[in-house]
């Protein structure tokens, strides 16, 4: 099973900290569909990783497990992408929890309509109940893709404005290159990632440290 293969990771983790000096942590990114009822990976399996994230806006990635729906709605998309939003931050996990690239609707051709639409009123609830369950937010190097609208810095401003109210309600913050192959990590994932961090204003308070919150240590 992919869990199987990803807790084999471990003894090379562990290896490669021994030989380096620095400190490797597990984690896992977990889907959550609506019409699965529950996320893929259990609480009692997540103890097996160190944390875990939740893809709370895999949409248009996964279309037909939302048959249901017309994904090229930008209001139904919106709607679903919000309550997924709420849904995914409701879960009860024993280990750390973050966001995957929170309310971005990956690979969706109508994102501007999609994120325009989210009020400030709605953005600040989605941030707050974030912020309340100590569930970071992911600085996303990736988005740049299905013509995503890009600033001069190439940065979307709209995933800016969602950072920037999860900033103002107290949310912490990772940084995700979304590394799907060795090559994602070209054509400046660092300088966007730490460009984004400077315009929003992070400093080390602001960022997430799960290692503070395992449950479950090694050995």
């Amino acid at each position: 099973t992919h869990l199987t293969r990803l807790t084999s990771l471990r003894p090379q983790l562990e290896e490669a900290e021994a030989a380096s000096g620095i400190r490797f942590l597990l984690g896992c990114e977990i889907d959550y569909f609506p019409c699965v009822g529950k996320p893929y990976i259990s609480p009692e399996e997540s103890l097996a990783f160190d944390y875990v994230m939740i893809a709370a806006s895999h949409l248009l990635n996964y279309p037909h497990m939302y048959t249901t729906y017309d994904l090229y709605n930008p209001d139904v998309v919106r709607r679903l992408m919000i309550e997924r939003f709420f849904a995914a931050c409701a879960l009860e996990y024993p280990v750390p929890m973050a966001i995957c690239h929170p309310l971005y609707p990956i690979c969706s051709p109508h994102q501007a309509a999609i994120m325009d639409g989210i009020s400030d009123a709605c953005l600040n609830e989605c941030c707050s109940m974030a912020a309340e369950r100590g569930i970071s937010m992911e600085i996303h190097a990736c988005l740049y893709r299905h013509d995503t609208p890009l600033n001069d810095e190439g940065l979307s401003e709209r995933f800016l404005r969602v950072l920037a109210e999860a900033k103002r309600c107290g949310c912490k913050f990772h940084m995700g290159a979304d590394a799907h192959a060795p090559e994602a990590f070209t054509g400046g994932v660092h300088d966007r990632l730490r460009r984004a961090a400077e315009i929003l204003g992070l400093t080390e308070a602001d960022i997430w440290e799960p290692a503070k919150g395992i449950i479950r240590r090694r050995g």
